[in-house]
């Protein structure tokens, strides 16, 4: 195991001398950007790392500074993950106790942050709200996350009774605790709350702080379910959870979900480790997820309108500045399969899918519309759009005929829907998909096909796409579940590139 080597004056010093000399080569992979001003911005900020209840011991593979002093990591199954707050700019620097740093790759790459590997080590420049994922080695099951929050500046009172507070270096077996009208939840950072939150029928609810909600070990198949509520705030949390959805808003109002992290690793109930995702919106209105970041082996971040009790249209949903990495099955970022109910003004904005995993071959993609239902998709956007690590298909748009339970009731006849108006804009996908960087195919060549498409400034490899030809575009034959289902031979109609 290697020596575990924390800041020293010595080290500081030389740090401090090399940059000076302009001795430090960038690395190649962060966009070639310089190591911050020698002025050393990071001197000025305020840092606050989190101090944990004893009981929790921290992780044995990596050792985190910021700004010169120790942060906690906390172990997890799979990634690790380092976490505290800051007021501006902060100089990261990762250790690894197991094996010696050969290489790294922090991303998401197209944020290009700065960062370099030198002596071992790697150097990592973050502001706040910033997360990235520090890979060592290749080694994608361990990854470190470093996740950046503000200062934790206006708290609740902890004395008032409508707000449930948990403290810095606390550990609290909640099991699940109920948000009624008017309530908060609010654990510090460096609480650890243990279980499930809910909220139902509720009005003005929120779940804030920069504390961690696990809930591993509670047998339950959600994490966070907030139904039927009206102007819902989940701010800067960190979820963990390994079984089920991780976050359910479902059937809610302007709820808003910012700077809030999941991490759901391997589910131990599942015997292929998958069914954990991520956040899922389902019949939600004039809501936003923003600054998020979702890990799971499954769908990352989801719409859907119907199932399970909620039955509504979905619209006027935003997601942007999202960032998420789905493992072993489903999607990155997801609108489907459960599509009874119309969706319509879905926005995507400033997305980063850094690794888009698979267990075997399917239909899994980074960016995917499944509409497996009778709803009518219409007015979906997506704006600055980075897939980094496509592992089977890039995008994929259909309209299908579908074996998943996607909320018929008893009797009810299943019809197809279709897709209506989708713009694409800046896309970039940095390497070929294995199985096709664009799928596009209805459920007939008619009415229930995908249709008016538009790609604007669609790069594939850093090349210009200028026709479905040039993208790969294809139909996927293989896999239409359910009887009678055969794709299309034309893809989609009405397919507009710019």
């Amino acid at each position: 195991m290697k020596t575990n080597h924390y800041y020293t004056i010595i080290t500081a010093t030389l740090l401090a001398m090399s940059l000076l000399l302009g001795a430090c080569t960038p690395n190649p992979d962060n966009g070639g950007k310089d190591t911050p001003s020698v002025e050393n911005e990071w001197d000025k900020t305020t840092v606050k790392t989190y101090k944990y209840n004893t009981r929790i011991i921290p992780s044995t593979i990596f050792g985190v500074t910021v700004n010169g002093q120790n942060c906690f990591v906390y172990p997890c199954s799979e990634p690790h993950v380092a976490t505290f707050s800051a007021d501006g700019l902060v100089e990261v620097v990762v250790d690894c106790f197991t094996t010696n740093i050969e290489s790294a790759m922090v991303r998401p790459q197209a944020k290009n942050h700065e960062w370099r590997l030198e002596e071992g080590r790697v150097y990592l420049y973050l502001r706040p709200y910033d997360q990235v994922s520090v890979e060592i080695n290749g080694d994608l099951e361990n990854p470190l996350f470093v996740f950046v929050n503000p200062m934790e500046e206006n708290k609740p009172d902890p004395e008032d009774p409508k707000v449930h507070y948990f403290k810095e270096g606390t550990i609290t077996d909640i099991y699940t605790l109920v948000l009624k009208s008017g309530e908060t939840f609010y654990a510090e950072g460096g609480a650890v709350v243990y279980g499930c939150t809910h909220a139902k029928n509720a009005t003005d609810v929120t779940f804030a702080g920069c504390g961690i909600v696990d809930s591993r070990e509670t047998g339950s198949t959600w994490g966070t379910r907030i139904e039927f509520c009206q102007n819902v705030k989940v701010e800067n949390l960190l979820q963990f959870n390994h079984a089920g959805w991780s976050c359910a808003i479902i059937q809610c109002d302007n709820a808003h979900l910012y700077n809030y992290k999941i991490v759901a690793p391997h589910n131990p109930h599942n015997q292929y480790g998958i069914e954990n995702g991520g956040i899922s919106m389902n019949a939600c209105w004039d809501s936003s997820v923003k600054n998020c970041w979702a890990f799971g082996h499954d769908d990352a971040y989801m719409v859907k309108t119907r199932k399970w009790g909620w039955d509504r249209n979905s619209k006027n949903i935003t997601f942007e500045n999202c960032i998420g990495w789905n493992v072993e099955a489903g999607n990155t970022f997801e609108l489907g399969y459960e599509l009874l109910r119309d969706a319509d003004n879905i926005k995507y904005k400033d997305i980063y899918a850094i690794h888009s995993g698979t267990r075997n071959v399917m239909r899994r993609a980074a960016i995917s519309i499944h509409q497996a239902a009778a709803g009518k998709i219409t007015n979906v956007s997506y704006e600055n759009v980075y897939i980094e690590d496509p592992q089977e298909y890039g995008i994929y748009l259909s309209v299908m005929k579908s074996g998943y339970d996607i909320g018929l009731k008893e009797g009810e006849v299943w019809t197809p829907g279709y897709i209506d108006g989708v713009t694409f804009k800046n896309v970039h996908i940095y390497k070929d998909a294995p199985q096709g960087n664009l799928i596009l195919y209805g459920y007939d060549a008619g009415e229930h096909n995908v249709k008016n498409l538009t790609f604007e400034d669609f790069y594939i490899n850093g090349k210009k796409i200028t026709s479905l030809e040039e993208a790969g575009c294809k139909v996927d034959t293989k896999h239409g579940l359910g009887s009678g289902f055969k794709p299309v031979a034309t893809p989609a109609a009405n397919v507009t590139f710019k």
